[in-house]
């Protein structure tokens, strides 16, 4: 047994310096060519410098929208029970967020956006078609691509490629991040769709009370008939709620980002640009260029070894 586990001591003790031999000829070998590493990191990291200098600058604007905003009932609500005994809206703060989140996507508002600033002010961002994609376009599509619904749409589809909305479920917080090559440009088009956003919901909120006002009034007039006090005021009703929605639809976006509210912060423009950033560009690339010029001396001695090792086989014996 004794004899076993000397041999066992003598082979591990044998391994660890054959692991030890190899660490050390491998560094050996790297030093060698540490011309060689120098070469490419420096190489490697002056592209990293060049494309730190020639990537274009984007700037980020945010807007936040509150999650109270108008909400339908109020969370203390949820679950109870009206006069009529009939069970009340549940109310979930968080999907309001996420629903009104996919809203802010879409591309309904962003064709609200685009024909509300007009393509002059947005053709910086959304960019002009290639003569190619525009002979395919009307090859395919024909002369439907020359009218002003088809441009709408397409830089509509464009103009979503800068937009950036997150939630935070928890505050039921939306940010709205818009990103452009201009801090102007970024901050107008974040509000824009801010904006379009507080009209869409306004409008929706009054639409649902313009037709309950409907039904009321014809309620009323199907009981009572046209000349009774409550039939009269339900027509009342329906009148003010018709003066409501044409003075919504109206507005101008000033008007409608002075009237938001608290619950609704507006983007600002920034000075400091989004990207790129040089010093994680130029981090990344000399991280890169030493870990390519280890592994490409690291490859050159290992074929180095083989190499000599195969001469060494094929060599003739003197005996």
């Amino acid at each position: 047994m004794r004899n076993t586990l000397d041999h066992i001591g003598a082979a591990n003790m044998s391994l660890g310096t054959h692991y030890e031999q190899a660490v050390l000829t491998t560094l050996a070998g790297l030093w060698r060519r540490k011309q060689l590493i120098l070469k490419t990191a420096a190489m490697v990291l002056a592209l990293g410098i060049v494309a730190a200098l020639a990537l274009p600058v984007k700037y980020t604007a945010e807007a936040y929208v509150y999650g109270g905003l108008a909400a339908p009932y109020p969370p203390a609500r949820a679950n109870r029970t009206d006069n009529g005994g009939s069970p009340s809206v549940n109310f979930d703060a968080s999907q309001l967020v996420e629903t009104r989140s996919r809203l802010l996507q879409s591309p309904e508002l962003a064709y609200q956006v685009v024909e509300r600033l007009g393509l002059e002010r947005l053709e910086p961002e959304i960019g002009r078609q290639g003569l190619i994609s525009s002979w395919l376009q009307a090859l395919f599509y024909g002369d439907s691509v020359k009218t002003p619904g088809y441009q709408i749409d397409t830089a509509a589809k464009r103009l979503l490629r800068g937009l950036s909305v997150k939630t935070e479920p928890r505050v039921y917080l939306i940010v709205v991040r818009y990103t452009a090559s201009d801090p102007q440009r970024a901050t107008m088009i974040a509000n824009s769709f801010v904006t379009e956003f507080l009209r869409f919901t306004t409008l929706q909120t009054v639409s649902d009370q313009r037709a309950a006002a409907y039904g009321e009034l014809s309620e009323q007039l199907a009981t009572f008939g046209e000349k009774h006090p409550k039939a009269r005021a339900a027509s009342l009703r329906v009148a003010a709620e018709d003066a409501l929605f044409k003075a919504q639809l109206a507005k101008t976006p000033e008007e409608l980002q002075r009237t938001a509210g608290e619950n609704v912060t507006f983007a600002r423009a920034v000075a400091v640009p989004s990207s790129p950033n040089p010093p994680v560009i130029i981090g990344i690339a000399m991280l890169l260029g030493l870990i390519g010029g280890i592994g490409l001396a690291y490859w050159l001695e290992r074929r180095g070894d083989v190499s000599a090792r195969r001469s060494t086989m094929t060599e003739p014996s003197l005996g």
